[in-house]
């Protein structure tokens, strides 16, 4: 049985750049919130409502150190759940361009620490079209080449950048936690450029360094045209997913052994 009740939900969503987020704004009515005298929002951030979940989207800049700096003044009035959430490198065969996976733990590449999400988030997604990964790294910088990417493929699923340092922080000011990252570039798909040089010290992108770059190297310009055609395609998987879990996220948390409305369980 279905019962009507649901819990009402403050949920964050992380994205390192807006690109990421840009499907989700075609889904759903978004409002920017303001700058306040008081209050000075440094990373631009979204606000929507999705039944009794209230949504807040953040987009941090690129990279762990504009991701921890960013959580600072995002977690004042911290949520019931935060995702981080964005687009990643494939590691391991298996996962092609445009799955949408959920780690059940992120690690660090080049550190000693890992964080375990929350296993009740992961089970939220049972009646959704993703698959759940067993760890992400984070990084540092990009990994770029696939040889480096098939040999961290023995130790995890997927690399990304930013989802260590939000995590950690929500977890101290007491929210649940996910990672969730769609598939841009695959295990066997080197990158044409170095992606990092294209970002300033805050993470945010700078189109004239990769026009810049195309123009030092135009012979790679059709494998940049394919991985902008392929991050695309992912991040509208990643957008459609977002969209129809933040929806049962509430019925599901209140009710979390049954099947939500409308939906049947696999």
């Amino acid at each position: 049985m279905v019962h009507a009740e649901v819990a009402d939900v403050n949920i964050l969503v992380t994205f390192a750049l807006e690109r990421e987020f840009a499907p989700w704004r075609a889904l759903r009515t978004f409002r920017r919130e303001q700058d306040t005298s008081s209050a000075r929002l440094p990373v631009p951030v979204f606000c929507s409502e999705a039944g009794s979940a209230r949504l807040r989207v953040a987009i941090t800049g690129m990279g762990p150190q504009a991701a921890e700096q960013a959580m600072t003044s995002l977690l004042t009035e911290p949520p019931e759940v935060c995702i981080s959430a964005g687009l990643a490198g494939g590691l391991r065969a298996q996962h092609r361009s445009g799955d949408v996976l959920l780690a059940r733990a992120v690690r660090a590449l080049d550190a000693d620490r890992q964080l375990v999400c929350d296993s009740g988030l992961l089970s939220a997604s049972r009646f959704l079209s993703c698959r759940i990964a067993e760890l992400f790294l984070n990084s540092p910088r990009i990994i770029r080449f696939a040889w480096e990417k098939r040999r961290l493929g023995r130790q995890a699923d997927a690399v990304e950048m930013e989802s260590l340092a939000v995590l950690e922080a929500a977890r101290r000011c007491g929210s649940a936690v996910l990672a969730v990252r769609a598939i841009a570039d695959t295990c066997d798909q080197d990158l044409p450029y170095d992606f990092g040089q294209f970002v300033d010290v805050h993470g945010q992108p700078k189109p004239s360094r990769a026009v810049a770059a195309v123009a030092r190297q135009p012979l790679r310009l059709p494998a940049l045209l394919r991985l902008n055609r392929q991050s695309r395609q992912a991040a509208e998987a990643l957008c459609r997913f977002l969209e129809d879990y933040v929806q049962l996220l509430p019925q599901l948390l209140a009710h979390p052994a049954e099947a939500p409305e409308g939906v049947a369980a696999t």
